[in-house]
Formats: structure tokens, sequence, C-alpha cells
């Protein structure tokens, strides 16, 4: 397991549903990681230079300027997708330890419900 919010997961699917979770899950952040890839490598290869010399300007730069407004829209599906994954991660990784530490050890001392 990469890290614990891949194996909190893997214990909320369904047993028989693992390997097309998987796949599903593959091929979903390889999509996110080669697209923003491939906009960053177009812009290094036509010489773009970032807005107010600002690197984080280059992909939105990128995207408005070569990208018709459908793939636009895609892309902003992209971008959320990508942090509601993140905000998923880390909530998950809070329960996780708001159990554990703080419920487990402090209020109920060991003793389970």
């Amino acid at each position: 397991m990469g890290n614990q919010t891949i194996t909190q997961r893997l214990f909320a699917i369904d047993k028989t549903k693992i390997k097309a979770t998987f796949i599903t899950a593959t091929v979903g952040y390889a999509g996110i990681v080669i697209g923003l890839g491939m906009i960053g490598l177009m812009a290094v290869t036509i010489g773009v230079e970032p807005l107010d010399g600002n690197m984080n300007n280059l992909i939105p730069q990128m995207v408005s300027t070569y990208l018709h407004p459908v793939f636009i829209a895609l892309f902003f599906i992209l971008v959320i997708g990508s942090l509601s994954s993140t905000a998923d991660s880390d909530l998950s990784a809070l329960s996780t330890i708001m159990m554990a530490d703080v419920y487990g050890k402090n209020i109920a001392k060991k003793r389970p419900c």
C-alpha cells in the first residue's frame, strides 16, 4: 500500500470490486498527471514565459491561450477532481488520527466500546 488513505479506501469497497477500483484509480490518476505534464511540456517546447514571472501562472495561461472552451471546461473538472481527492484523503487521515489517538488513547483509555 502506498499510504494510509489508499488502505482505508480498499477497506471501504466490496472485495469483488478491488480490481476494477484499482484500474479506475490508475486511469484517473494517470490522466491527471499525464494531462498536466503534457500542458507543461507544451509550454516548455514552445517557449512560453509565465505571466509576471510566476510559474504558478503557466498552466492556467497555457489552458486559456491554446485550448478550446470545451477543453477548458474539462480542465476545470480535472483540477476540481484532483482537489477533491486531496481533500478527501486529508479528511480521511484526520478522522483516523482522531479515532486512534484522541479517542482511543485519551477518552476510551484503550477500552473498546
